[in-house]
């Protein structure tokens, strides 16, 4: 029994210093489930909370720690990567310890929010505009930097069938400078894998409605638009 009191009381320390259950149970080869039981029988302890203040607590002791580096002639970057910050964290010592780590200096940020911003608003993915930006790490940050970009709305993206239709416009427009008839841009188009507006099998009379409605001529009546 007083083995087991032993034990238990090293837990409620562990846990009083603000480490996991999951962390604890590993240490003892037990469940973290097991760890929650054990604290409940001795104590009402507010484990997120203590969890909270030795995470914020060892945040102080790295913002010390970062205002040396810095006086030791450290650059931004160094300091960024030695210390792992996130966005969230570069913010918080932007914000409240007047710390500014941040990659970019405030042009180069504005014109990165104007970057996400014409990207999402082509119609890209987070995924897609964060390959094109390798500098932006998550696709939170992609939706938050196209948000200041435009008054902290996110703009309305093209949709799939805009962007088939732009991409199939485009091609038109550079085959028909190259004097090549509706059939011919037809045949180029078709072997390249193009769809029509709504991902379905690309037909002449396509390419016909959009060369139309590019050069503004009107269509004979009766004439639907079978894109």
């Amino acid at each position: 029994m007083k083995k087991y009191i032993k034990k238990h009381s090293l837990i409620l320390k562990l846990v009083k210093d603000g480490k996991s259950f999951s962390t604890i149970g590993d240490k003892f080869g037990i469940s973290k489930q097991r760890i929650s039981q054990i604290v409940r029988q001795y104590t009402d302890i507010d484990t997120i909370y203590l969890r909270r203040k030795k995470r914020n607590d060892d945040f102080e002791n790295t913002i010390i720690k970062i205002r040396k580096d810095l006086e030791s002639g450290l650059s931004k970057k160094e300091i960024r990567d030695k210390y792992k910050l996130n966005n969230h964290q570069n913010y918080y010592l932007l914000n409240n310890k007047g710390l500014d780590l941040r990659a970019y200096d405030k042009k180069a940020l504005r014109l990165l929010y104007v970057k996400c911003f014409k990207l999402y608003k082509s119609g890209l993915t987070g995924s897609e505009i964060i390959k094109l930006l390798p500098q932006i790490k998550d696709v939170n940050t992609v939706y938050s930097y196209a948000r200041k970009a435009n008054n902290g709305h996110l703009p309305k993206r093209l949709s799939s069938i805009d962007k088939r239709r732009n991409a199939i416009d485009k091609e038109i427009i550079r085959l028909s400078n190259k004097k090549l008839n509706h059939e011919e841009i037809f045949n180029f188009l078709k072997n390249k894998g193009f769809k029509n507006l709504f991902g379905g099998e690309l037909k002449i009379s396509t390419i016909h409605y959009r060369y139309y409605k590019i050069n503004k001529v009107p269509l004979h009546h009766g004439k639907r638009d079978r894109a």
